[in-house]
């Protein structure tokens, strides 16, 4: 049997999110290469029992100040770990220089950019990043920001170039498919786990509203959905119990799968709860974390699409009055076509191809 030819899929994995998305994208390029995932921590232990070829890699984990991420303590721990970082860097490089894949793929992730960066002397090896970060350097915005958010839009443009200062190929996910600024880059379909697609299909609005705001979610937030008079369902708690109108559950993707079929709409406050609700055409009250810019720019996306309201703060009211002016943003969401894990994968097998 001809042996597959090898490839590099490196991902960000200060968390799972990038994960779980790119478990659609792993599987379909399984039948045509074989995928060396390099990646850390949850997101390492998770994947390796689901594929082959899982190698360890660091993830520089980002810090907060109040609650606000801090690009300057970000760049300060980096700064810090540039030993482990040359060490991750160095090994990337010395199995590309051994292995010879036919192109790195990275989804956000600098380490395996930076290596093939460095042996490109020796060997050229492709460098096609694919993720949702690289719309906020590249796509053209059809929203407005005030002064000091445009001083916060510059920092994080700064610091995402960093991560791919240079790629043969930028395939950004196509949520907001408006004008890009780089002639390398092209709008892909926004992946997202077929699991969710396929229940996606037998969708309701009978149960309590989903709620997904991760472990920053704001310390009001308990009392907040307490005094509403709709029922809430949270999970990922490690005190599963039920309080007055509110469940809490540890997580169960079959569960979650279920719930989020019968939600009415999703409170979210980051861009992977947006796309797993949004894949169930579920309407989106978006609050994004405070500080996170990276939530509040996903956040002006979505109301954009017409398939969220934005807030800064959650309050009774704004949920009240979310649920009874539902019918627009649904509409919005049928007509949203963001979905399609093959052609995504055809998009890269043809980058592959043509660098």
């Amino acid at each position: 049997m001809k042996k597959k030819p090898k490839i590099i899929f490196a991902l960000a994995s200060a968390g799972m999110g990038h994960a779980t998305r790119d478990v659609p994208i792993i599987q379909r390029l399984s039948k045509d290469y074989e995928v060396h995932i390099f990646c850390s921590g949850q997101a390492n232990k998770w994947l390796g029992k689901q594929f082959d070829h899982l190698h360890q890699n660091h993830a520089i984990k980002s810090a907060s100040v109040g609650g606000k991420i801090s690009i300057g303590l970000v760049v300060a721990r980096a700064l810090l770990e540039i030993p482990k970082t040359l060490f991750y860097i160095l090994r990337i490089a010395f199995f590309i220089l051994w292995h010879r894949p036919k192109a790195v793929i990275s989804d956000f992730e600098a380490h395996s950019v930076y290596a093939a960066m460095l042996v490109r002397p020796l060997f050229r090896v492709p460098i096609i990043s694919c993720d949702h970060w690289t719309t906020i350097r590249l796509s053209e915005r059809p929203f407005s920001f005030t002064d000091s958010e445009m001083t916060s839009l510059e920092k994080w443009q700064k610091t995402i170039k960093m991560v791919a200062p240079s790629a043969d190929r930028y395939l950004v996910h196509g949520t907001m498919k408006t004008k890009l600024s780089d002639d390398r880059a092209k709008y892909v379909p926004t992946p997202v786990r077929d699991t969710f697609l396929q229940a996606g299909e037998n969708i309701s609005d009978q149960g309590p509203i989903v709620v997904s705001m991760g472990h920053l979610a704001p310390a009001s937030l308990s009392s907040v959905l307490g005094e509403s008079h709709h029922n809430f369902i949270i999970y990922g708690s490690d005190n599963p119990r039920i309080d007055k109108n509110v469940e809490y559950r540890a997580f169960d993707e079959v569960e979650f799968i279920k719930s989020l079929q019968s939600s009415p709409f999703v409170i979210v406050s980051a861009n992977s709860s947006a796309i797993d609700s949004l894949a169930f055409n579920k309407p989106l009250l978006y609050v994004p974390t405070s500080g996170q810019f990276e939530q509040y720019y996903c956040g002006k996306m979505f109301e954009s699409l017409g398939v969220a309201k934005l807030l800064t703060e959650l309050t009774v009211e704004s949920i009240s009055e979310f649920s009874t002016n539902l019918e627009s943003y649904k509409q919005k969401v049928s007509e949203l076509d963001i979905f399609d894990n093959d052609l995504l994968c055809d998009d890269i097998r043809k980058a592959i191809n043509e660098c």
